[in-house]
């Protein structure tokens, strides 16, 4: 049992819940446009929302897309709450650390439990027939998804401008420094990659010839990578559901 009376194997469970969700996502993301592609080689880029209409693709994607959105909003739950009541056992915050690990982390889980709402609309309501559906699913998937990892930036952030709190979670085990770091960094790199992932969403609605093609292909290619850098910056928090387990700070 934690020192709060938590089992042992509560956080391994959301550290389980968190590994398999990602794994899923990135498997089947690359699958779709791979088995899409090679049943229509003359298609060309595609997105993986093109992809899942292939009927041999679609159904599988459906499952296990719908179930790692709901595993994601179970692991991620215990990695915001992490925060929160962390929070509320520093010595000394400063205010903006307390302000932010009090209101982000609730925001945080209702944005997970968003993205994975959108995550069963736009896996289960495919083209051509659902057009909308998926669409609205595809919508609150990036938008919520990409709020989640400009929390998680925001929480490293304001920790590494609070020396002291950061010196004493350290030295309590709770966290480490250069996980902080690697998820403040990584996290200004998702930002600007879903800046141009907007940008290339847009651009490839104009007429911009001759860079039409070109446009597309960067759109369908940042398309993937984004969603996988999304999985990426999730996974950079797992280290705090081993501490969360072993060593949880001391009021």
């Amino acid at each position: 049992m934690t020192k709060r009376g938590l089992p042992d194997w509560l956080p391994l469970l959301a550290l389980a819940a968190n590994g398999i969700a990602l794994v899923a996502v990135a498997y089947w993301i690359f699958r779709a446009r791979t088995v899409f592609l090679a049943a229509n080689p003359d298609w060309g880029p595609v997105t993986v929302s093109r992809a899942i209409s292939d009927p041999s693709v679609g159904p599988p994607f459906a499952i296990w897309i719908s179930l790692a959105g709901a595993l994601l909003t179970f692991g991620v739950f215990f990695n915001a709450a992490f925060y929160f009541w962390t929070a509320r056992r520093l010595p000394a915050p400063r205010r903006a650390l307390l302000v932010t690990w009090l209101v982000l982390p609730p925001a945080i889980i209702a944005l997970q439990a968003v993205s994975g709402v959108g995550m069963y609309f736009l896996s289960s309501y495919r083209f051509p027939d659902y057009n909308a559906e998926h669409m609205m699913g595809s919508y609150l998937f990036f938008v919520a998804q990409a709020l989640v990892v400009f929390g998680g930036t925001v929480l490293s952030q304001v920790l590494l401008r609070d020396r002291s709190s950061l010196d004493w979670l350290v030295a309590q085990g709770a966290l480490r420094e250069g996980w902080v770091r690697w998820r403040r960094n990584f996290g200004l790199i998702c930002i600007a990659m879903t800046v141009g992932y907007v940008f290339l969403f847009k651009a490839k609605n104009l007429d911009l010839d001759p860079m039409n093609e070109e446009i597309y292909l960067a759109y369908t290619s940042v398309e993937p990578a984004l969603i996988v850098s999304f999985l990426i910056f999730l996974g950079l928090f797992q280290p705090d559901l081993l501490a969360l387990r072993h060593r949880q700070p001391r009021s």
